[in-house]
């Protein structure tokens, strides 16, 4: 059997017939679906169980809620497969995508195909590429040309990826997949997929890369990417401990400069989410976030040498006062400063009714 897809399902009802149907009427048959069920709340376990009924492809796994990183290893423990596909629940693929791997698989031989992959947000879609090159790369190739720029690629953007760290946009050899994905702590769950794809890349003895896009992201409004997180920098923390314990076994210090842009990339982000999200929380517990987080060495070790990166003086800047804990101080007076500003606005604009009502 060519492949093992595993779809990790959780709260995806509304979605999860289609990602299904489109990997059942594919016209490659030769595979197995493995359906983990993270202990799904709504209707999805009862159409995990109709579909498996219907094509006996099918394999499902009910188990308690332990998140997307968990789910995955469950899937991966059965998986049979030479080369396992990662599907998320709330996404589909084009009808022909397991054909056209299994002829690239045939010819080159990789241990693992990195593709593009079409994003599709309120009916817009996009065909996302990688930075880098197509074609085959040997171990050799990889070391001079992939692995020096796959989390961070210097550009005149903020930041960007060569290789987007997305494990459902690549299809990776099954012995492969499951040591990377079993080197990702269970409750990561931000940024998980850093750790497994790029330490598969690592284990590859070669990889093709092309930029074909068959595979259908569905960018969902309220999905984590775009909501507020008050556990953002728990999890970025844990997120960094899980990449240094990992990459350090691969002994690679080309790619600690490009963890640290990562790094600084993701904890900007966490700033610019307290200071100016419109988030419900109070002032203090904005005041709370940022000092906790300033204090958290797995935190302040990722982003050592932040001065040396190719970041904005202003970025530098923010990632000074954060190191030397005086961002949440500063955070504290712009609050107050604006608070301040509303408070004057209303009392104008209560004595302007009150002169209008006098005369």
């Amino acid at each position: 059997m060519l492949f093992s897809i595993i779809v990790p399902i959780y709260k995806v009802e509304k979605y999860l017939k289609k990602c299904v149907e489109s990997i059942l009427q594919q016209t490659y048959k030769d595979f197995e679906l493995i359906l983990v069920d993270d202990g799904s709340p709504d209707c999805c376990p009862a159409i995990c169980d109709e579909f498996a009924v219907k094509d006996l492809r099918i394999k499902v796994i009910h188990k308690v809620n332990g998140g997307l990183v968990s789910a995955r290893k469950a899937g991966a423990s059965i998986a049979s497969g030479d080369f396992v596909v990662c599907v998320d629940g709330d996404d589909w693929l084009d009808l022909d995508y397991f054909e056209k791997m299994g002829l690239l698989i045939e010819k080159e031989h990789p241990d693992v195909i990195v593709n593009g992959f079409i994003k599709d947000e309120h009916g817009s879609c996009m065909c996302i590429e990688n930075k880098i090159g197509t074609g085959f790369y040997s171990k050799e190739r990889l070391l001079k040309e992939i692995y020096t720029l796959m989390l961070y690629m210097e550009t005149d953007k903020e930041f960007c990826f060569g290789i987007y760290p997305s494990i459902w946009s690549k299809v990776v050899k099954r012995d492969v997949y499951l040591k990377s994905q079993m080197a990702v702590y269970d409750d990561i769950t931000i940024g998980e997929d850093v750790v497994c794809s790029y330490a598969a890349l690592l284990m590859a003895e070669s990889v093709y890369v092309t930029n074909e896009c068959y595979y259908h992201y569905r960018q969902i409004s309220e999905s984590m990417i775009h909501s507020y997180n008050p556990l953002y920098f728990e999890k970025c923390s844990i997120l960094f401990q899980c990449i240094s314990e990992t990459f350090e076994k691969f002994q690679c210090p080309f790619f600690y400069i490009q963890f640290r842009h990562y790094a600084a990339f993701m904890v900007l982000t966490g700033v610019g989410q307290e200071m100016f999200s419109n988030n419900e929380k109070s002032f203090f517990y904005k005041i709370n976030i940022l000092k906790s987080a300033s204090y958290d060495e797995t935190i302040l070790k990722a982003l050592h040498g932040y001065d040396n990166l190719n970041l904005t003086k202003q970025d530098k800047n923010v990632l000074k006062l954060f190191i030397e804990r005086k961002l949440y101080k500063k955070h504290a007076e712009y609050l107050l400063k604006r608070i301040i500003r509303k408070i004057r606005t209303a009392i104008k604009t209560k004595k302007s009714k009150n002169n209008s009502a006098s005369l």
